[in-house]
């Protein structure tokens, strides 16, 4: 079982949208970066961009498994050491996403009820209906949210065109949907691999290494629905990589960036497990907005 200690470190959380377009990217990274003074207690502030909200104790793996959803599975050997395909389908499937006030955020284009969307947390898009996106060596389109999670940290974009891209021939190809991991296949001490747009840089893709649960704390919670984990990585995010996926060694979705633990190494991402079931629920609820948008046959009296 994961140290308990992993959810109640000393640390400030900090989501990784840039939202806030008012302040520099230089100034941004130091605010993200800013750990708290005074002296380490066992309670954890949450600092995100938005005005900070505290948070209680947190813990570390949740036995629970019908309230947290399963937590890691350890296995004996060494994970795969040559990620560079799931470099390239982690890369391939990133998308850039940028808001009318000039904030960046990341997303990953999946595929609900027969479309393909793109998947990003919820703040990222906050306060806005249409933002620009764009796909690796691809051109821009405008997208419209569609759909925001009551549930968890978690926002559907609808592109108003597919999203294209160049592979290494410069044929142009629909922007590959990345799949969501079985639950059963996250385990501790996996190397994974980290897309987003961080920094002012763009696609940009890293390594890192999961490295065990969370839940029960106000940040877990605001992520990932109260009570569910949230997968902890070391692997350091940056702003702007909000929404960004987190792959496994066959480019299947493991998680989804949400924010940093600043002062470490650590990162915070959604569970597989919560992302299939909101998933799910939001392709529900995109195939109910397009029946109603078809338009009605007539009636013919007898």
């Amino acid at each position: 079982m994961l140290d308990s200690r992993v959810g109640s470190l000393a640390l400030a959380l900090v989501v990784l949208a840039t939202c806030v377009s008012a302040a520099p990217a230089s100034a941004q990274r130091r605010r993200a970066h800013a750990t708290p003074s005074g002296p380490a207690s066992s309670a954890r502030t949450a600092t995100p961009l938005a005005p900070a909200h505290p948070s209680g104790e947190g813990r570390g793996e949740d036995p629970r498994a019908e309230a947290g959803g399963p937590t890691l599975r350890e296995r004996d050997g060494a994970a795969p050491g040559d990620l560079r395909n799931a470099h390239d389908r982690c890369v391939r499937s990133l998308v850039r996403i940028l808001r009318e006030d000039g904030g960046i955020g990341s997303g990953w284009v999946a595929e609900l009820a027969g479309q393909r969307v793109v998947v990003t947390n919820a703040h990222v898009v906050a306060g806005v209906r249409t933002v620009r996106l764009s796909a690796y060596r691809g051109e821009s389109a405008l997208g419209h949210v569609r759909y925001v999670s009551p549930r968890i940290d978690l926002a559907i974009v609808v592109p108003e065109q597919e999203l294209t891209t160049l592979d290494d021939a410069g044929e142009r190809h629909d922007v590959a949907a990345l799949e969501v991991a079985a639950v059963a296949s996250l385990v501790r001490g996996e190397r994974v691999v980290l897309g987003g747009n961080p920094g002012g840089l763009y696609f940009i893709t890293t390594e890192g290494v999961v490295a065990g649960v969370v839940s029960d704390t106000h940040d877990s919670d605001e992520a990932c629905g109260e009570g569910h984990n949230c997968v902890v990585l070391d692997g350091e995010g940056e702003l702007g990589s909000s929404g960004g996926p987190v792959v496994d060694a066959s480019g299947r979705v493991i998680g989804m960036l949400w924010g940093i633990y600043t002062g470490s190494s650590l990162s915070i991402a959604i569970h597989a497990s919560t992302l299939q079931r909101e998933l799910d629920l939001a392709a529900l609820a995109l195939a109910s907005r397009r029946a109603r948008a078809l338009p009605r046959q007539p009636t013919i009296e007898p």
